[in-house]
C-alpha cells in the first residue's frame, strides 16, 4: 500500500501477537485513517472482535497493480523487503474491503455474520462460496472487483450465521450496526449472558434461547419461528421501555422478566416463575401460569388458562404503547373468539 522511504515515509506497523491458536478461525480486521503525512492512532487491529493495537500511519496511497491477499511479490518485514514473497500459511475466508474506517462495535457485531453485499462503504467481498474452480467472485452489489485464486486448496470455513446456527456469550449486541437494524440468522440462535440495544429486531429462522442473564433492552423486536426458550433473563426495561416477542413454536419463559408484549402462536406457552409487565396474546391451545408467575397486564388467550398454583395471579394493568405498529396483531377482535383476562 505504501513504499518504505517513499511519499509519507511510513514503514509500516509492526505488531507481535502471541495468542494466535492453532487450527482456530480468528477473525482479523486493521482500519486505517490517515492523511497526507503519519499521525498517531490512525491504524487499528482488531482480533476477535478486540482492540489489540494501534499506530501511527498515513493514508492509502495509490500504486499500480493488483491488490493481493495472502501473498505479496515483495513482501515487507520489520527489517526490510522481501522480493520473493512469501505466501500465507493457513486458511483465509470472507475476505471484506471497505473504502470506510469501520468502528468497534460494527467490526465486534459483523465479525460472526455474512454480509448482503450492499452495506455502506463495502467496494470488495470475497466469500468464497464457490467451492471450486480459481474465481473468487466479488459478493457487494455496487461494482465486480472478482479475483483470481492461485496455487491454493477449497476447504471448509467457519459456522457464520445466515449459514448455520450461532450463538453469542458475555457480550453486548447493537442493532444500529447491522444492515436496517436487523440482525438475521437462519437457524437457531442463543443469547448467553447477552445485552441487546435497539432499535432493531433479531429475526431467527429457527429457535431462539435467551439465558443467563440476557437483556433486551427497549425498541427490539424478537421474532422466532421456531420454539422460543427464556431463563434467568430481561425483555425490556419498562412498561414504557418495552420489548415485543413473537414466537410461532412453543414459548418456555422461566425466571425472568418481560416489559412488553408477548405473541405466541405455538402450540403451548408456559411461564414459570416469571413476571409479565404489559400484554400477552395467546394463539395455541396450552397456556399456562405457574410456579409464582404474575401477569399486570392483560391476557387475550384463544383458550382457556391453566394457573398451577396459588402464588400465580393475572392482574389488569397498564398496556406498553403498541398502537400503530406493525407487530403481527389483528386490528379487531370478535367478540367471544378470545378470552381476556
Amino acid at each position: 500500500w505504501n513504499e518504505p522511504g517513499g511519499e509519507s515515509n511510513w514503514n509500516g506497523h509492526w505488531i507481535p501477537w502471541n495468542n494466535v491458536q492453532d487450527n482456530t478461525w480468528h477473525h482479523v480486521a486493521v482500519t486505517l485513517n490517515g492523511g497526507s503525512t503519519i499521525t498517531t492512532n490512525a491504524v487499528k487491529m482488531y482480533v476477535d472482535g478486540q482492540l489489540i493495537s494501534t499506530g501511527s500511519g498515513s493514508k492509502l496511497w495509490q500504486h499500480g497493480g493488483n491488490i493481493r491477499i495472502g501473498r505479496n511479490g515483495g513482501t515487507k518485514f520489520h527489517t526490510g523487503d522481501d522480493g520473493g514473497g512469501e505466501s500465507f500459511y493457513g486458511d483465509i475466508d470472507e475476505v471484506r474491503i471497505w473504502n470506510v474506517e469501520r468502528t468497534a462495535s460494527q467490526i465486534a457485531d459483523a465479525k460472526d455474520w455474512t454480509l448482503n453485499g450492499d452495506e455502506t462503504g463495502l467496494v470488495a467481498y470475497y466469500n468464497f462460496q464457490e467451492n471450486s474452480g480459481t474465481t473468487a467472485n466479488d459478493s457487494q452489489t455496487l461494482s465486480n472487483n472478482d479475483g483470481t485464486i492461485s496455487n491454493a486448496s477449497w476447504t471448509s470455513g467457519p459456522n457464520l450465521s445466515n449459514m448455520s446456527g450461532s450463538s453469542y456469550t458475555n457480550t453486548t449486541l447493537n442493532l444500529s450496526g447491522y444492515e436496517n437494524n436487523q440482525l438475521l440468522v437462519n437457524s437457531n440462535l442463543t443469547l448467553s449472558n447477552v445485552t441487546v440495544n435497539g432499535p432493531g429486531s433479531i429475526a431467527v429462522d429457527g429457535n431462539l434461547t435467551i439465558e443467563s442473564g440476557s437483556v433486551i433492552k427497549k425498541n427490539v423486536s424478537l421474532i422466532c419461528a421456531g420454539n422460543l426458550t427464556v431463563s434467568s433473563s430481561q425483555i425490556g426495561l419498562t412498561i414504557r421501555k418495552p420489548g415485543i416477542i413473537y414466537s410461532k413454536g412453543t414459548t418456555s419463559i422461566t425466571g425472568s422478566t418481560v416489559n412488553g408484549i408477548l405473541i405466541a402462536k405455538g402450540n403451548s406457552c408456559t411461564l414459570s416463575s416469571t413476571a409479565v409487565n404489559g400484554a400477552i396474546l395467546n394463539y395455541g391451545s396450552t397456556f399456562t401460569l405457574g410456579s409464582n408467575s404474575d401477569v399486570v397486564g392483560s391476557v387475550v388467550s384463544n383458550h382457556s388458562i391453566d394457573l398451577l398454583d396459588g402464588n400465580s395471579s393475572i392482574t389488569k394493568g397498564n398496556l406498553p404503547p403498541f398502537f400503530g405498529l406493525n407487530i403481527g396483531l389483528d386490528p379487531m377482535v370478535v367478540p367471544g373468539s378470545y378470552l381476556e383476562y
